[in-house]
This record gives C-alpha cells, sequence and structure tokens, in this order.
C-alpha cells in the first residue's frame, strides 16, 4: 500500500474521530450508573459539614430535569428543564448553599428524571 493511499485513507478517518469525540471528552459532574430496567440513585454531589461533623443546613431547595433517549429511529436523546445548583437554589430561595445532593430515576435507559437538592441557608 502506497503512502499516498495511506494518507487518502487515514486522515478522512481520524479527522471524523476527532470531530465527533467532543461529546465524549466533556466531564459531567456525575454519572450515575445504569442498571436494567429501572435504576433509581441517590448521592452527595457537594458538602460542606460545620466543625462537628453535622449537617449546617435546614433549608433546601430542588431543581429537575427530564430526558427522553430514542434508541430506535434517531439514537438521539432530548432533555428539557434545568437541575443546577444555581437553579436549586433560586427555586428554594437558597441564598448560602453549604451542600448539594442529586437523585437520578431511570426507566430502560429510554426515559429519565434527575433532581437536584441543595441545603443552605435562606
Amino acid at each position: 500500500m502506497s503512502v499516498q493511499r495511506l494518507v487518502s485513507v487515514w486522515l478522512p478517518c481520524m479527522a471524523v474521530t476527532l470531530l465527533l469525540s467532543g461529546c465524549a471528552s466533556v466531564k459531567a459532574p456525575f454519572v450515575p450508573p445504569r442498571g436494567g430496567i429501572v435504576t433509581t440513585f441517590s448521592a452527595p454531589l457537594q458538602y460542606n459539614f460545620g466543625e462537628n461533623g453535622a449537617a449546617v443546613a435546614a433549608e433546601s431547595g430542588s431543581a429537575s430535569s427530564m430526558y427522553f433517549h430514542d434508541p430506535i429511529l434517531t439514537g438521539m436523546s432530548f432533555a428539557w428543564d434545568e437541575c443546577s445548583i444555581e437553579e436549586a437554589a433560586r427555586n428554594g430561595k437558597i441564598k448560602t448553599v453549604h451542600y448539594a445532593d442529586y437523585k437520578w430515576f431511570s426507566v430502560l435507559g429510554i426515559v429519565g428524571k434527575t433532581t437536584v437538592t441543595v441545603y443552605g441557608i435562606r
């Protein structure tokens, strides 16, 4: 195989690979585990405990986001609403966020809901 043939075949393949790898390189703040049929998961996102190890926040606010994944026709995923820490704090009128957690629910990996809850001081 000639060098020109190698370049003409591999160069476009490498360019496509680099262009399509953008979404794969984004680091999410959390990646929930995948289950088979129904998955529900809850875990902390961030925390800040007081001097004695006890939680220092009593007030909370939450925000949710839904998603749908079409595995058959398009292979695309669609999500709506915002479930950021900022949105959860705004919904709960929290001025100072001490810690946050999230809950993730999914059915067959096709439809799901993520809820972020923040705890802090109003």
